[in-house]
């Protein structure tokens, strides 16, 4: 590339350049329209269950951890994990869990205020009443909630009160009042948590107390360690799914980085790849032009062979079509029928073949090569113009 061509697109990738950058920053120190109140495993804000989700898989404690999305189906799950659902539960989808809890299945399900609403169809199920509101601060058991004695007090935020009656167990209270029940659903159990923040990125923190050792109780009590994160009931059902996550700004960032890249090709009308020298296409190159090109072709792999069995086809079809001799003969017979001919021109064919058959089984140069090409050509020469020409293509 020349050095006037170099100036002139040195100009338009700069500017492509600091246009990504900028885009790469706007998404970086951006808030993310929302993301610290997205409750989803795959927000790091500070609702966000990411955290969790990383700790109880590879990163963490090794458990086989999944997200339900798409499709709310159950079957590879032992315990469902419902943190603060932003969709609401279909008839359908209840029926999935009531089922799934019947079968020996677990669930913990934590709700606080704005999420009664949508979840309030899977509280009526499981037989679950919220009171009232409490206020943010720790929890402690009401009773023990693992041998090892690893729940001493749970951060909780502002969330709600849960009803107890005969069928439900208080397992954390605050200021009197149960922020954790469990009931039991034919095999399996339901629990209940009525504030989301100890399940948070925030919240899971050790210094705020034991959430992370009330999770290991309640997976303790579950049948297998398989969990499964509910990603349908925030916002990735049928019609979401694991891309819409693309919403947020670093989507927005990609495709306006696309668009940017787009642009720059258009207006500066560039090809992807070296153009094509100018040349005269309906030129025939020569004999020892062919030898070269095919030279070239082959170099980093040195079979150079082919080309010399390829001009030892070419030989005979040529001399074969000018004498009237079967070009598909083997050299000996094909050779044998040229005697009529005269003996200098017939050996002169012979000379050419063997050479030729020669340098096929080996890797000649592009000297050998050219030798060749002269040899084969005035082989063909002695047979008349009918038979002298270039190497076809």
């Amino acid at each position: 590339m020349s050095g006037a061509a170099r100036s002139g697109i040195r100009v338009p990738l700069t500017a492509l350049a600091a246009a990504l950058t900028l885009l790469v920053l706007i998404a970086v120190i951006s808030p993310g329209g929302g993301d610290d109140a997205d409750p989803s495993s795959r927000s790091a804000g500070r609702a966000g269950t990411l955290a969790l989700y990383s700790w109880l898989g590879a990163d963490g404690l090794g458990l086989p951890v999944h997200r339900i999305s798409g499709g709310f189906d159950l079957g590879d799950t032992d315990l469902l994990v419902v943190a603060e659902p932003t969709v609401s539960f279909t008839d359908a989808e209840i029926d999935t869990v009531d089922h799934f809890l019947r079968a020996g299945g677990e669930l913990l399900l934590a709700v606080d205020g704005p999420a009664i609403p949508v979840a309030q169809l899977l509280l009526d199920r499981v037989g679950v009443d919220v009171s009232r509101s409490v206020a943010a601060g720790n929890a402690v058991p009401v009773q023990p909630l693992d041998p090892g004695g690893r729940v001493a007090r749970v951060a909780v935020g502002d969330g709600v009160a849960l009803g107890t009656s005969a069928r439900t167990v208080p397992l954390l209270e605050r200021d009197g009042k149960a922020v954790l029940v469990g009931t039991a659903v034919g095999s399996g159990r339901a629990y209940v948590l009525g504030s989301p923040y100890p399940l948070s990125n925030v919240g899971l923190e050790p210094r705020r107390g034991d959430a992370d050792g009330l999770v290991l109780a309640l997976l303790e009590r579950s049948r297998g360690g398989r969990v499964g994160f509910d990603e349908v009931h925030h916002g990735e059902g049928a019609s979401g799914g694991a891309g819409a996550v693309l919403s947020g700004p670093v989507g927005t960032a990609g495709l306006l980085a696309g668009l940017v890249l787009l642009a720059l090709l258009g207006v500066n009308g560039r090809r992807l790849g070296r153009p094509v020298p100018a040349g005269d296409p309906a030129r025939v190159p020569s004999a020892q032009e062919f030898v070269a090109a095919m030279a070239r072709l082959h170099e980093r792999s040195s079979r150079l062979g082919g080309v010399a069995e390829r001009y030892a086809s070419e030989l005979k079809e040529r001399v074969g079509a000018a004498a009237g001799v079967e070009p598909a003969l083997d050299d000996e017979a094909f050779v044998d029928r040229l005697r009529g001919f005269g003996d200098t021109r017939s050996e002169a064919v012979a000379d050419a073949l063997a050479r030729a058959r020669t340098l096929a089984g080996g890797r000649p140069g592009d000297d050998a090569l050219l030798a060749l090409a002269r040899e084969v050509d005035a082989a063909e020469r002695a047979f008349g113009p009918a038979a002298s020409g270039t190497m076809p293509p």
